[in-house]
């Protein structure tokens, strides 16, 4: 395999065009098997994906058993919208200044009738490859927006409340995704200022530019926006300076290692002083104790989101954490 894939990948030349191929090998030891088509189905199971960092891989009974759950998601996937089996739950975000509610994130949830529960961070992913992410975006945004309506119409949230909304890189590829967003908010009657959309490092390595025309419009509209776990993947100072920002939410792991690891304290540091220069919110996410509440707070953070405040909840409770802490605005 080696010797296949050293060959693959050799630079050759036609004319004076040079050519560079990289290959993807799945191997399977067939000692144990008797039919041809058995054996070349499970070396096609053990490709690697394109988004792997490796380019080799023998078939194991592991990789069988996720292609199987993964092929029952899709086809679960398919008529989970239409059965309205999703549901949304709100984390409340803090300041840290006072502890007291600043606003919340709306975070999605599937139990599955037929496979159980399956974590967002295995839909999600199948649900942009296989198309299904434009249904279930349009199905978050709905009930997002409505939700902050009605807490607008009850008067329960105050003026700085925002509820975080994350966005699809689907969604944000889509030419008329933001003026759709935005006629959405107007004809339910949802004020702007309520609204914030997450999108991750990831979603800025392509198509920056479009990128940058939809928040854009997002946030001419009124709408805040914010970059989700800051510090794990590919943004530069490039792109912070370009894009029309306004929070900037350091990653959970950094804020797990902060009194553990000098690095992470190091970095969290560095963001917050990013952010400063920027004149951008910092929010925390994946606070779990007092004392990272307290560094956090010492380092000049904004704001936190984590188990020590809360756990993602229904809304009805994340109205009873609000009314506790927010004033009812008359």
């Amino acid at each position: 395999v080696d010797n296949i894939m050293q060959d693959i990948s050799t630079p050759y030349r036609i004319n004076d065009l040079q050519l560079t191929i990289n290959g993807r090998i799945g191997v399977c030891n067939g000692a144990n098997i008797s039919h041809q088509k058995e054996l070349v189905r499970r070396a096609r199971v053990a490709v690697p994906n394109r988004e792997d960092k490796f380019y080799t891989q023998f078939y194991s009974d592991t990789l069988e058993a996720a292609l199987l759950r993964k092929n029952n998601i899709k086809q679960a996937l398919a008529v989970a919208v239409k059965q309205n089996e999703f549901e949304l739950v709100y984390q409340p975000k803090v300041n840290l200044t006072d502890f007291s509610i600043s606003g919340a994130e709306a975070l999605i949830r599937w139990q599955s009738p037929s496979l159980g529960w399956i974590s967002p961070a295995e839909f999600i992913s199948i649900a942009e490859n296989t198309g299904e992410m434009g249904k279930l975006g349009k199905w978050i945004l709905q009930q997002t927006l409505t939700q902050v309506k009605q807490w607008q119409d009850e008067q329960v949230i105050d003026a700085d409340f925002s509820l975080a909304i994350n966005l699809s890189v689907i969604q944000l590829n889509q030419i008329d995704f933001a003026s759709n967003f935005i006629q959405l908010m107007h004809t339910l009657g949802v004020k702007a200022k309520h609204i914030e959309v997450e999108i991750t490092e990831s979603m800025l390595i392509q198509n920056i530019d479009h990128v940058i025309t939809q928040l854009t419009q997002l946030k001419e509209a009124g709408i805040t926006i914010a970059v989700d776990d800051f510090g794990t993947g590919y943004s530069s100072l490039s792109y912070i300076s370009k894009l029309p920002l306004d929070v900037l939410k350091i990653d959970r792991s950094f804020v797990n290692d902060i009194h553990d690891n000098q690095a992470a304290y190091s970095l969290v540091d560095a963001i917050i002083s990013l952010a400063n220069i920027f004149h951008l919110t910092i929010v925390a996410e994946g606070v779990e104790t007092i004392e990272q509440a307290q560094t956090l707070q010492d380092m000049g953070c904004h704001q936190g989101q984590g188990y020590y405040f809360a756990k993602p909840m229904s809304a009805s409770d994340c109205l009873k954490v609000m009314q506790k802490t927010l004033p009812i605005v008359g």
